[in-house]
């Protein structure tokens, strides 16, 4: 791989590494939205990644041809990433969401009253073993039932494209990027460089972030970047980064995990080099701020 090429992964690996470790969501004036008593984007995302570890490992999805349809054309990565986008988007957050409809996909699974039940006593243990308050959860179920029970229902089809030579198109649109970044992600959560400064560590385990709300923010930003129907809604590099002090050599072990998951993916050089040329000029706001 070329020096050229190899700095620009370098850049990426710790812009993406670290991007919104610090994000917090501002309280709104008046009384709060369903979206800040939920906790913002690193909660909901949370809440999602509980609900998806645990259906996928459920007799539920097995047993229901809709919903293994549905998986394998949207692996999990991909169906928590819209899901977020979308809920957040419905109950008060600052996320532009305009892709696929929820609610009218998960009307179309034609889920039976048991299977509806079963999820809905998940979803009731995830809130409780989060701490989210009777009231709160019982408003954020009560939404999520009225939202699907009204909604038409729509068969799950393929991601369509406005432009197929646009990045994202060619990059085949937010699930597998959304793949890319969940490997990466988990793969820095066990780097032993990346996790040697105890600011970042700190930042990830205050109860401020989750894995799921970094990886949700990861590919959202990269969907936009690549020309996306979507809009980044984090904190800037800058404002995300101040004060974890991120290092040359942590930048540097970040690109060689970078790497090895974008040869993972067979993700084409000149693919490389546009959606990583959208993020170039990052390093100054990231490395020893």
């Amino acid at each position: 791989m070329k020096k050229s090429l190899l700095a620009s992964l370098v850049l990426a690996g710790i812009a993406l590494a670290s991007l919104g470790a610090a994000q917090t969501d501002p309280m709104p004036m008046g009384k709060p939205t369903l979206y800040q008593r939920l906790g913002g984007i690193h909660k909901i995302a949370d809440f999602f990644d509980r609900h998806f570890s645990t259906m996928m490992k459920s007799n539920l999805v097995k047993m229901n041809p809709r919903l293994m349809s549905a998986m394998k054309m949207f692996p999990a990565p991909a169906a928590m990433f819209v899901s977020i986008g979308f809920t957040c988007s419905k109950i008060g957050g600052p996320q532009k969401y305009s892709l696929l409809d929820v609610s009218r996909i998960e009307k179309g699974f034609m889920l039976s009253p048991e299977e509806w039940k079963m999820c809905d006593d998940l979803d009731r243990k995830i809130l409780r073993d989060m701490k989210i308050d009777d009231a709160t959860a019982e408003e954020f179920l009560a939404w999520h039932t009225k939202s699907v029970m009204d909604a038409e229902p729509v068969e799950l089809m393929p991601e369509p494209f406005m432009s197929k030579d646009s990045l994202y198109a060619r990059l085949g649109g937010f699930a597998p990027i959304s793949m890319v970044v969940n490997d990466f992600v988990n793969l820095l959560a066990t780097d032993k460089t990346v996790l040697s400064n105890s600011r970042t560590v700190k930042a990830l385990t205050d109860g401020h972030v989750s894995a799921a709300g970094l990886k949700y923010l990861v590919t959202e930003q990269l969907c936009a970047a690549a020309g996306g129907p979507f809009t980044y809604s984090g904190r800037s590099m800058a404002s995300s980064h101040k004060g974890l002090m991120i290092t040359e050599k942590e930048w540097d072990a970040s690109a060689k995990l970078l790497i090895q998951v974008l040869n993972k993916y067979k993700v084409p050089a000149r693919e490389q080099k546009e959606i990583l040329g959208a993020i170039i000029g990052t390093k100054k706001d990231i490395v020893g701020h």
